[in-house]
């Protein structure tokens, strides 16, 4: 069996890879179906996502996966990828350069790997347990400690949320931005936290949304790896950062 870092360059290899497949698709692809729940889907997703199971099942046979296009080839394999293709389809099928390639591998459901990938501003981030790094840099969570000289970056519900879903996270939205010095909506969860972990935002809070695991996956590992907290709260509350501004985030949200 390949050891984590030996499993590390073979991702980061695809990975980029991969990110070609994406740029070289950008500006010339539509959406093909639009999924339960509005997700769009594009012909660079389902390539990335074809392209990346095959590469992985080539030197890793029994791996199974879990990815956005294909849910049901997770089995029940020891090691397990998490795939996400295109994470900001919409962005990318409008021709809008913010989206990201995720990655994570679970071993007996634990995450072991993380990567994001931003094929246009070619930021790669990656953790093993015990570090995280931007573009082979390591990188760690920001030292802040209080809300009010900090940019936050928020994930909101969308319409297809029940009202009463929407109405506290505007609530929530709008406690942090009493609270905050800075508050931000990317709507690319891999590149949200993967910023939270490196410090360009100081924290994160998904307020309300439906998680789903290949969205989250490789985010969280590499926010925990650069020294970082996430902590899932009752109503899909979920928050990521130091401990210090975790612990102030839910003191603000759930006052």
């Amino acid at each position: 069996m390949k050891s984590i870092s030996e499993i590390q360059l073979h991702a980061s290899k695809i990975v980029r890879e991969a990110g070609k497949i994406a740029r070289g698709w950008f500006g010339r692809t539509s959406i093909l179906e639009v999924k339960e729940g509005f997700d769009p889907v594009t012909q660079a997703d389902k390539e990335i996502d074809q392209f990346v199971r095959e590469k992985l099942s080539q030197p890793f046979p029994t791996h199974g996966f879990v990815t956005e296009e294909d849910k049901d080839k997770a089995a029940d394999s020891e090691y397990v990828w998490v795939l996400d293709p295109i994470d900001g389809t919409k962005h990318f099928a409008g021709e809008i350069p913010l989206y990201s390639i995720c990655l994570a591998l679970k071993h007996r459901g634990e995450t072991v790997l993380g990567v994001v990938y931003d094929p246009e501003s070619n930021q790669y981030f990656e953790a093993i347990e015990g570090q995280s790094q931007r573009n082979g840099k390591p990188i760690s969570v920001s030292p802040k400690t209080t809300l009010d000289q900090c940019l936050v970056c928020v994930e909101v519900p969308n319409m297809e949320s029940l009202d009463a879903v929407r109405e506290r996270a505007l609530d929530w939205y709008g406690r942090l931005n009493r609270a905050c010095r800075r508050v931000r909506i990317l709507g690319i969860s891999g590149l949200d936290l993967a910023y939270c972990a490196s410090g360009g935002f100081d924290a994160y809070a998904r307020l309300g949304c439906p998680t789903k695991e290949w969205d989250v996956a490789a985010g969280f590992y590499i926010v925990k790896q650069a020294g970082g907290e996430v902590r899932h709260e009752p109503n899909d509350l979920i928050v990521a950062g130091s401990t210090a501004l975790c612990d102030e985030l839910l003191e603000v949200l759930n006052d």
